[in-house]
């Protein structure tokens, strides 16, 4: 077979191979678009929620076109905003439905359709003489376009100067501060090198902002850690970042140790593990950036920008050691002031981080707060028709009360009007369903009825012999206190925040709890009915009919709440069978829109009371 042959059988065989293409709808360019995927992983997460931050902010550079900004553009108006970004962290968490999302319109008019292929020549025609020269190889191409380094033009921030004012023992400290705006963040080592940092007086706050920006291209990999030289190219990108940053003079063999020299292997594994362990990496570095909180999800204002105060604190002097100068900034995700420590070089006109102090910048701070929706389970039986209690507000008189000023330290006395709820009830709950049909969603009075209704579930208990030998109870009374138990207690009950009033009930030790306080000694038969009133140990503790319990507010107030912990209040209530008041704590919730116990206080209504006193001996 002759080579024109061959020649002319290869070009019909691509015709034939097109045109089967273009009939089968086969389109090589056509994208698949998950909305809220940026990362095409098969999965909406965090991630993905940076990704598209990132671009919102100008931090990831992606047309219109490419899929990652698509899908990153949830209202499609051809405009990736934060709100989308925040929008995409509430359905990782399924506060959101994503399926809700469709791609916008102008994704489909720029996708590619698949045409007819052009037509070919048919006519078989000679091959063009090949030259038989023989020719130096050209070099292989071994950098993708993928691998090529994109260096953009940086713009210096703007620096703008204030004051930070601190009170102390001594009076009023003045310090410089100092607020860099950014609007463009060095991905590279060769966008960072464009930024002077040789100015003496504001440089070391400017280095101090960069020792943090750095890090925003880091995105963790699994396995990155295979040596000195990872895989990851962002950590890469870091490194090299942080040695410009850090080292100066690193070959010197002076024991000196401001000769900083950052080992590769371990620098790299030091930053994989302070920010990979729980995605660390999406919250640290932001939580320096001004506008970023726990409550925003560590969101910062646009553009970027630190603010950084000199306390003018420097290093005693050292021969053949610089002059350290320590500046100071804070994380919205830590409760203390955070640190770097800096040197002026001299000799090469700019600042550099001084020893390990840029290790404190990847300290752990708080997970963000996502808030909590409390889903309703339309499978629980409503039971019968709840009807809402009645209550009367008054006003309790404590005469002489005596207490210790808080901002002189006197002591002092006054006379001290509380508020007082007596709650009135024609129905009383007997299951989950008929719970729920209270309404607690006042924030003024509703904290007064969940202790009310805290006390009342215990009514329907009787404690039965071996209740407790498996998980559920065989008592069914118990499993519906539970029940109830925790729909007044438990908030996002499957959170691992550290914030410890995500309220979680667990099943045995609760229901433990409840057995060994009401079994013992048949106290069930007393406790609860002691907080209503009309019941007294002479009588029995019966209660008057129909059933009322009086609450009342405390005296003093629990403080401001702490970022990430909700505003407590403490309600108190009298036992007829106790000495003194008992209190239960709890807090309004402004998502859920209604009340919640706080943490454990709920055993405090289980306290044993006086045994009734006997009619007859």
């Amino acid at each position: 077979m002759t080579n024109k042959r061959i020649i002319s059988m290869a070009l019909a065989l691509c015709m034939i191979l097109s045109a089967a293409s273009a009939i089968m709808g086969v389109s090589y360019a056509s994208t698949t678009y998950k909305m809220g995927d940026v990362d095409n992983n098969g999965k909406i997460d965090s991630g993905d929620a940076r990704t598209a931050l990132r671009i919102s902010v100008k931090l990831e550079k992606f047309t219109k076109a490419d899929r990652e900004f698509i899908c990153a553009d949830i209202n499609g108006n051809s405009i990736v905003e934060s709100g989308e970004a925040r929008l995409i962290l509430r359905a990782s968490v399924k506060l959101e439905d994503p399926s809700k999302w469709t791609v916008p319109a102008y994704a489909k008019a720029e996708e590619t359709t698949t045409k007819a292929p052009e037509p070919v020549e048919t006519t078989t025609k000679a091959p063009e003489p090949v030259e038989t020269t023989t020719q130096a190889p050209k070099p292989a191409e071994t950098t993708t376009q993928e691998d090529k380094q994109v260096v953009r033009k940086m713009v210096q921030p703007t620096c703008e100067k204030g004051e930070k004012i601190v009170e102390n023992k001594d009076g009023a400290q003045r310090f410089d501060q100092y607020t860099f705006t950014f609007k463009t963040i060095p991905q590279n080592l060769e966008e960072l090198k464009q930024i002077d940092i040789s100015n003496k007086e504001t440089g070391g706050c400017l280095t101090t902002c960069l020792a943090m920006l750095i890090y925003d291209t880091y995105i963790p990999q699994d396995g990155e850690m295979y040596g000195a030289t990872s895989k990851n190219k962002t950590l890469e990108e870091v490194y090299a970042m942080l040695k410009y940053l850090c080292e100066y003079n690193p070959d010197s063999n002076l024991s000196t140790t401001y000769h900083n020299k950052l080992g590769a292997t371990d620098t790299k594994q030091f930053i994989h593990d302070r920010l990979a362990y729980n995605n660390k990496y999406k919250y640290t570095i932001n939580s320096y950036k001004n506008g970023a909180t726990v409550l925003n999800g560590y969101t910062p204002i646009t553009p970027v920008s630190i603010t950084v105060t000199d306390p003018k604190i420097t290093s005693q002097e050292v021969k053949g050691y610089p002059t350290t100068n320590r500046f100071t900034f804070t994380s919205a995700g830590a409760d203390g002031e955070r640190f770097i420590d800096m040197f002026y070089s001299t000799k090469n006109n700019r600042w550099y981080v001084y020893g390990r102090s840029w290790r404190y910048l990847l300290e752990a701070v708080k997970d963000p707060y996502v808030p909590w929706i409390l889903v309703d389970d339309p499978t629980v039986p409503a039971g019968r028709k709840m009807e809402q209690p009645t209550y009367k507000k008054t006003v309790k008189e404590l005469k002489d009360f005596t207490y210790i000023d808080g901002e002189t330290g006197e002591k002092k006395t006054e006379t001290v009007y509380l508020n007082q709820y007596t709650f009135t009830f024609k129905t009383l709950p007997q299951t989950l369903g008929e719970l729920k049909q209270f309404d607690m969603s006042d924030p003024e009075t509703g904290g007064y009825l969940l202790t009310c209704l805290a006390i009342l579930i215990y009514d329907i208990y009787v404690p039965q012999d071996g209740e407790l030998t498996s998980n559920p109870s065989k008592n069914a009374t118990l499993e519906e206190v539970y029940k109830m138990q925790q729909y007044l207690c438990n908030y996002d009950p499957d959170s691992n925040a550290a914030t410890n009033y995500h309220n979680r009930l667990e099943p045995v030790p609760t229901k433990q709890f409840v057995h060994d306080r009401l079994a013992y000694n048949e106290k069930y038969r007393y406790t609860i009915n002691s907080y209503k009133n009309g019941a007294t140990p002479e009588n029995e503790y019966t209660p008057a009919s129909p059933v009322s319990i009086t609450v009342t507010e405390y005296v003093y107030d629990l403080g401001e709440a702490r970022i990430g912990y909700p505003k407590l209040q403490r309600f108190n209530f009298n036992s007829s069978g106790a000495d003194s008041a008992r209190f239960l704590d709890a807090f309004y919730d402004t998502v859920n829109k209604r009340w919640f116990v706080y943490s454990n206080t709920w055993k405090f209504l289980l306290e044993a009371v006086r045994d009734p006193v006997p009619t007859e001996f």
